[in-house]
């Protein structure tokens, strides 16, 4: 395979075996209790054993005690606001770091944009 889905999947058949194991060790940074609940119960090897696919599934989740506090009917009116909106980005701005990209749009977007040899003659037969 050559888009890189092998070695996805082999990735992540790795950390759902891992943590599977009853003896896995959770970062201490990790939250406990509740949270740390939920995500056991999602991340399930099996995937017809993981709480989403069982027969009450969505209910069991919005049951959670980790989500308590958390407005389901604001979530499914579209009117529930971000936790966090990143900065605007703007792909034709210089201030980002990634002036590679920044050029490489300028150039597949700007009819005029012109190409500059990197003198190696990589491109002759163009």
């Amino acid at each position: 395979n050559t888009r890189g889905e092998a070695f996805y999947w082999l990735f992540t058949e790795k950390v759902l075996m891992t943590l599977s194991q009853p003896d896995h060790i959770w970062p201490s940074r990790m939250p406990g209790g509740h949270a740390r609940d939920f995500l056991k119960a999602l991340l399930v090897y099996d995937p017809s054993r993981r709480v989403p696919m069982m027969p009450g599934g969505m209910e069991r989740i919005r049951e959670n005690p980790w989500f308590k506090d958390f407005c389901w009917p604001e979530l499914q009116s579209g009117k529930m606001e971000a936790p966090y909106q990143p900065p605007s980005w703007d792909p034709l701005s210089t201030s980002t770091n990634d002036n590679f990209f920044v050029s490489d749009l300028v150039a597949a977007t700007d009819p005029e944009a012109i190409y500059i040899s990197d003198g190696t003659g990589w491109d002759a037969d163009f």
